[in-house]
């Protein structure tokens, strides 16, 4: 019997865990969407994640209300084909960081429900394994290719007739 009193004291601090620590255990920077064709089944998205607690943290779901499905996408390369493949589990380091960015892991968006252009915004929700949530607010962007390495320099360009 003397087992019970014990369960509702965890219970207890389970309950002031979730209430107390979940809001800044997960910051997230740089979020931006990538901007595609109208006609475009998928998109991409990429963002900076960080873990500010403790412990190691996974990416239990992902989604969103603008798109059917969500999915962590790692590209490779492999005898110079470019493959992508599926993550089945996205690890957050104790406070370390999990970089989503063009060329290595990132988001896909499948199946948009409307039209995304260059200024809108996505809202995707992340759930992690420490029973946290957090909405990402993703700006969708055209990307010029290699442009926002080189964005410093804009002003010196000489146009050549």
């Amino acid at each position: 019997m003397f087992c019970r009193p014990h369960i509702s004291i965890v219970l207890a601090c389970l309950i002031l865990l979730c209430s107390t620590s979940h809001a800044a255990s997960i910051e997230v920077e740089d979020a931006w969407v990538r901007e595609a064709p109208p006609s475009a089944r998928t998109l991409a998205a990429y963002m900076r994640i960080i873990n500010t607690t403790a412990a190691d943290l996974s990416i239990t779901k992902i989604a969103s209300p603008s798109f059917k499905k969500l999915e962590i996408h790692q590209t490779s390369t492999t005898n110079n084909m470019m493959r992508m493949h599926k993550v089945e589990q996205a690890t957050l380091p104790a406070r370390g960081n999990l970089t989503l960015e063009p060329g290595g892991k990132h988001l896909m968006l499948f199946s948009p429900k409307q039209r995304f252009k260059a200024g809108d915004h996505v809202i995707i929700n992340l759930s992690f394994s420490n029973g946290s949530q957090h909405e990402v607010h993703a700006i969708v962007k055209k990307d010029n290719g290699m442009s926002h390495h080189k964005k410093h320099n804009d002003d010196s360009h000489h146009h050549h007739h």
